[in-house]
């Protein structure tokens, strides 16, 4: 079992709150993204926010392109590059009036004068991918996506994260325990293929019950940190959560690189390795990975591990005769690959450290997807490290030693609470386990887990099923619920009126919709997210119920996306 250990699985619209925007932000313009495509990609972000939706990838790639040819930088980029870029000299720009072809020339168009003037580490098209994965409808989706490529037994860490600001709305708090949820529910849907990490952040006032709850009762193994969003690790309430997870032993995974995510420039610093030395000195046995062994510049750069790098602090760490647990991972390490010089340098270090007594057993395999997505693929990235490391290396990095860290092998507390938790929900799971999970469990599993979102359980689901269920045919009628999922609109009875009686049809999409909206909004449950009125969804709801591509489990996904429920 090779496995992933440092993925997000969280879809953006459960980290959506103003704090998150700004750190996207940021992110973008440490990575050399030019303004002239930042303050667009902000500003979609922000209307997703502020109208949180499902779009299809078509929607996607129009409101986004459409974002960023709205805003003046962009407008007073194009007047200075119209000669050079054919896209744009071939059309009028109006955001308003371009077709969807022709947005998607302007995509290619801009993502290839990136390439070849732009310094940034990302173009536009990785950025349009990046959305792509990170808008899909659940965790389960995003960790399909990543696990697709890999072999049935593989598994991957889901690190949570919480971008909590000093204070924080009562919608943004819903949005991060939907997050913690939405993750529990992957991990059910693909048993031992999903270990889920739970972000602590000290901003939140409850976070150490939240971990502990986690931990104890939703078969969560780990802990992350991302100290950068603008905390310190060694404050009173961090020592009290390091406590719990030293007795309970809990691996910890923390951000510690120079760029990634941070609210101020300021706060980088909190994720200085340095500051650890007297957390461990205090809890000796606890396991910590620095995640990112400060970026590729560690292996890359001759001076990498030099004095005063935190790179050097790490390796120092690792090698310390008392500390049992420092751990590190390579993700996101990418700006070697195509610089021969640089990988050069990567690879003679990395193997030398693979080597090492002691260090040899610390470095884990990790990717950082879907945020590697900005630079390459998650497939891209396993395939290197294959063909660039020796068969026995590859798996010390990405089997032996992730399973230490992990405490699978032997399995240690938190992995028992996990395997218990699994046994517990064996009969009512998405998929049948990894190999490990199934000897570990010893008994069997049975997949009667209904989709993430298209479940009886949840409210998206049953409000579409109610609806639409007078107007199926007996034959659809008598289908099992999951897979009415995928009846599309044309196959229904209403869809007849299209043919024969258009005004007919119009009033019956009217009609749906405004049921649908009905159902939703009379539910105790329910809350409309962000700025939306009752009107606007119940238009949203027509143009879809029109199309005859569309599904039901699509306008269950759309349900999803502009009400949030609570659950007992």
């Amino acid at each position: 079992m090779n496995i992933n250990t440092h993925t997000h699985l969280f879809t953006l619209r459960n980290v959506l709150s103003r704090e998150a925007v700004r750190a996207i932000g940021n992110r973008l313009r440490h990575k050399d993204v030019p303004e002239y495509l930042v303050e667009g990609i902000e500003q979609f972000i922000y209307d997703l926010s502020n109208k949180p939706r499902h779009l299809t990838e078509d929607q996607l790639l129009e409101e986004l392109v459409r974002a960023i040819l709205s805003t003046d930088v962009f407008k007073e980029f194009s007047k200075n590059n119209l000669q050079q870029l054919s896209a744009l000299n071939a059309i009028n720009i109006n955001a308003e009036h371009l077709s969807r072809a022709a947005l998607k020339q302007v995509l290619n168009a801009l993502s290839a004068w990136g390439d070849a003037n732009d310094n940034a580490e990302s173009n536009l098209f990785d950025i349009y991918e990046t959305l792509r994965i990170a808008l899909m409808p659940s965790s389960t989706a995003i960790a399909d996506h990543l696990l697709d490529h890999l072999d049935r037994d593989d598994a991957l860490v889901g690190l949570m994260m919480d971008i909590r600001g000093d204070s924080e709305s009562d919608r943004d708090e819903h949005r991060f325990h939907n997050q913690r949820d939405d993750l529990v529910e992957a991990s059910l849907q693909r048993p031992g293929r999903v270990f889920p990490f739970f972000a602590v952040n000290p901003k939140r006032p409850d976070h150490f019950d939240l971990m502990k709850d986690a931990i104890e009762t939703k078969g969560f193994v780990g802990v992350k940190l991302y100290p950068s969003l603008g905390y310190k690790v060694d404050s009173d309430e961090m020592m009290v959560v390091y406590d719990y997870c030293e007795q309970n032993d809990l691996p910890i995974t923390m951000h510690c690189n120079h760029s990634g995510f941070y609210v101020e420039e300021a706060f980088i610093d909190y994720c200085n390795p340095e500051h650890w030395e007297p957390i461990l000195a205090q809890y000796p046995s606890l396991k910590i990975c620095f995640a990112h062994f400060d970026g590729h510049q560690s292996f890359s750069d001759p001076n990498g591990l030099d004095e005063g790098t935190w790179g050097r602090k790490i390796l120092e760490l690792m090698q310390h005769p008392a500390y049992s647990g420092v751990y590190a991972d390579v993700s996101y390490h990418t700006d070697m690959m195509g610089d021969p010089e640089l990988e050069q340098h990567y690879l003679q270090k990395i193997n030398e450290l693979l080597n090492m007594p002691v260090v040899q057993n610390r470095i884990l395999f990790g990717t950082d997807s879907w945020l590697l997505r900005l630079n390459m693929s998650d497939e891209l990235f396993w395939s290197y490290f294959r063909e660039k490391l020796s068969g026995e290396r590859f798996r010390q990095i990405a089997s032996t030693n992730p399973k230490m860290f992990l405490g699978i092998d032997p399995p240690k507390k938190n992995i028992e609470r996990y395997i218990r938790y699994h046994k517990e929900n064996r009969n009512r799971v998405g998929s049948l386990p990894n190999a490990w999970l199934h000897d570990q469990v010893g008994a069997e599993f049975k997949v009667k887990r209904d989709h993430p979102i298209w479940t009886l359980d949840k409210y998206p689901g049953w409000i579409v099923n109610t609806v639409f269920k007078s107007r199926m045919y007996s034959r659809q009628k008598q289908m099992a619920f999951a897979r009415r999922a995928y009846i599309t609109m044309q196959e229904l009875k209403f869809w007849e009126y299209s043919f024969a009686d258009q005004p007919a049809f119009d009033q019956a999409c009217k009609a749906i919709s405004l049921i649908l909206v009905a159902q939703c909004e009379e539910l105790e449950a329910g809350e409309r997210e962000g700025d939306w009125t009752k009107n606007e969804i119940r238009q949203l709801f027509e143009d879809m119920i029109r199309k005859p591509s569309v599904r039901l489990l699509d306008l269950s996904f759309q349900i999803d996306g502009i009400y949030s429920f609570t659950y007992e």
